[in-house]
């Protein structure tokens, strides 16, 4: 089965740094993928440039994109059904007790077919994930299930990326 993103070698240089470092990356149909890492290590310039953002065309490498490239609510999405549903940090600022409704949101998008990207720093979000990757300096430096993924980044020395040699990359 073809991927329904697939980024080959993608590197995005914003100003003087290197914020994805020739990333490979590729997400399935109806799959939900989560990104973890820390503030700063690329996981929102990951998104924006999945989604056409102004400023974030890759500096090289490839993305092949086969869906609709909107930044919309989740209502929105779950009313449309998105091929590719890209959600950043979707549970900011909600509170503890509504953290089962984000994830039940973003389980009833695969089960109408869509794929979900979804970057977040909450391990419980992160849970209803298919697959996680851990991203560092703008590259992926772990993947495995949710869990494996959440005990890796759990074993990070830093809070935000620096950019400087991580013990965990």
């Amino acid at each position: 089965m073809d991927a329904l993103l697939q980024l080959a070698d993608v590197s995005l240089i914003i100003g003087q740094t290197r914020v994805l470092d020739h990333l490979d990356f590729a997400m399935e149909q109806g799959e939900i993928h989560a990104l973890l890492g820390a503030n700063g290590c690329g996981k929102s310039s990951l998104a924006f440039m999945v989604m056409g953002c102004q400023g974030y065309a890759p500096s090289s490498g490839s993305v092949r994109f086969a869906g609709e490239r909107k930044r919309i609510e989740m209502a929105a999405m779950l009313a449309i059904q998105p091929r590719l549903a890209i959600l950043d940090e979707p549970a900011a600022r909600v509170d503890v007790l509504s953290l089962d409704e984000v994830t039940e949101a973003i389980r009833k998008l695969r089960s109408g077919g869509s794929s979900v990207l979804l970057i977040t720093h909450q391990e419980d979000v992160a849970a209803c994930a298919d697959r996680a990757s851990q991203l560092f300096a703008g590259t992926i430096v772990f993947s495995g299930s949710p869990a494996a993924v959440a005990e890796h980044y759990r074993g990070r020395s830093c809070v935000r990326c620096d950019r400087s040699v991580c013990a965990h990359a």
